[in-house]
């Protein structure tokens, strides 16, 4: 989904989604609304899509190759306990 990406830009400071600071309310069902009385958060309020799809489809296209199995191999033993807190 497209919004997925945008707020995966927006959390790592891209500068695709602009965002304002809001106050809002949740009611009983979880719907949001604005409120004057409500908790201040920050909201996207508009996205550049041209730049953001550039980017989407340069990272999306952009993919390492490896020739050399040898060095798949050893970064792969050296990245071996970082992403999985070194259990296994």
């Amino acid at each position: 989904m497209q919004h997925d990406a945008l707020a995966l830009t927006a959390a790592l400071r891209k500068t695709f989604v602009n965002m304002n600071l809001a106050r809002v309310r949740l009611d009983e069902l979880g719907r949001m609304s604005l409120s004057d009385s409500g908790t201040e958060v920050w909201m996207s309020t508009s996205a550049k899509y041209e730049p953001f799809y550039r980017w989407l489809e340069k990272i999306l296209t952009t993919v390492e190759t490896y020739t050399d199995t040898d060095r798949l191999v050893r970064r792969a033993d050296t990245n071996h306990g970082r992403e999985s807190g070194g259990v296994g």
